[in-house]
């Protein structure tokens, strides 16, 4: 019956796509439009820990900049503005889909997106034109299986919004000089289109806040960001969770056990002259999910700092990333260390290549066996449409 599902979708999702008087249209003064985009990438990369292994060679789609929009908007007759998106990735279906009303008091989302911390994140990666921090491209080609700063599936606390894609409601201001604010609710961060609602994990009740700066001055950009949310920890379920979904480390605790509650703030600034952009950012998320018991767990804090220049189509920059926690609350905090350049050319429209090189060093705190040193290198394209 699946199988049956996904190749219908896949269809219709076909003949949406190659419908021309469909890919950009307005039936009674409505918008609908399809847009999307394309990444692919080769990836070489080596680990030289003690007890794990390199990574090889591999091409591989980089699913988060490989989807299709869909989007519909319109006006109502007293003014009130309104639309949907849908956004399909090629590797996994339906990634988000939300709604959304509007006018000149903001904007409300209702739906499956990120939430009002993560959206608006300013960070030192942020100025680099494909980020040497995201989960596809670069660090998956770490090998951290064996350091707790793998435990969410590549970074300990690069972002910080447990809400993720989530099912939520979401408001923004509009921008007021420069100046706007957003706030989101999330009432299970397990429970996505409907589905996960019953399960113990991840946490309930997730309300974020943030606030942005957005201004130019006589041709200087400058861009700030502070955020913050909170959650309600559910039970811990006991045993092994690699993805920990609120559940803390402490294998040997038993199902039921109390969780600190989700608390977590980021900050960050921005600011780009004469072609230079530069950028930087820090996130703590507290003891959110540890073990009330375990007095000395920590859930990671982070920092980074990033410079770009842009020279007409080529944009090249580098990064540097620390991240550390102490999830068990024993030893010495596990440590992420991470520095990179790369180089975005833009051949035509809606056609770029890129290519970058990122040397990572992960120190665990409990194993020395488990410290690891890493070169990733990467070349790809990438277009949109």
């Amino acid at each position: 019956m699946k199988k049956i599902l996904l190749g219908t979708s896949a269809l219709a999702l076909a003949a949406l796509a190659a419908a021309p008087a469909v890919a950009d249209s307005n039936v009674d003064g409505a918008k609908f439009k399809v847009s999307g985009s394309m990444d692919y990438y080769w990836r070489t990369s080596d680990n030289d820990g003690a007890n794990v292994g390199g990574k090889g060679n591999e091409i591989k789609l980089h699913t988060p900049a490989s989807e299709i929009h869909f989007d519909f908007n319109d006006v109502a007759d007293n003014g009130l503005e309104y639309g949907a998106r849908v956004e399909w990735r090629y590797s996994s279906g339906v990634d988000e889909a939300w709604m959304e009303f509007g006018g000149n008091w903001g904007t409300v989302y209702f739906g499956d997106q990120d939430g009002a911390v993560d959206g608006r994140q300013i960070a030192g990666a942020s100025v680099l034109a494909k980020g040497l921090h995201d989960t596809g491209r670069w660090m998956s080609g770490l090998n951290l299986s064996s350091n707790d700063n793998d435990y969410d599936g590549v970074d300990s606390v690069g972002l910080i919004g447990e809400s993720g894609d989530a099912s939520k409601i979401y408001y923004e201001t509009p921008s007021f000089g420069g100046f706007s604010v957003a706030a989101s609710y999330t009432p299970d961060t397990s429970s996505s289109f409907g589905d996960g609602s019953s399960d113990d994990s991840g946490f309930q009740n997730v309300v974020e806040a943030s606030a942005r700066y957005d201004a130019e001055f006589n041709g200087v950009g400058l861009g700030l960001m502070v955020g913050a949310l909170h959650g309600d920890a559910q039970s811990f379920t006991g045993g092994s969770d690699s993805t920990n979904n609120g559940d803390a480390f402490d294998y040997s605790a038993s199902a039921g056990a109390d969780l600190e509650s989700d608390v977590a703030w980021l900050a960050g600034a921005k600011v780009d002259f004469a072609g230079f952009e530069v950028a930087a950012g820090y996130g703590d998320r507290g003891e959110n999910g540890c073990l009330k018991s375990n007095t000395n767990c920590d859930m990671g804090k982070f920092y980074d700092l990033g410079v770009a220049y842009n020279f007409d189509a080529l944009k090249v920059g580098a990064a540097y990333f620390h991240s550390e926690l102490n999830i068990d609350g024993n030893g010495s905090d596990d440590e992420l260390d991470t520095f990179g350049v790369e180089a975005n050319y833009t051949v035509a429209e809606g056609l770029s290549t890129y290519a970058g090189v990122m040397w990572a060093n992960s120190d665990d705190g409990d194993t020395a066996n488990d410290d690891n040193d890493s070169t990733v290198f990467v070349i790809g394209t990438a277009m949109s449409f």
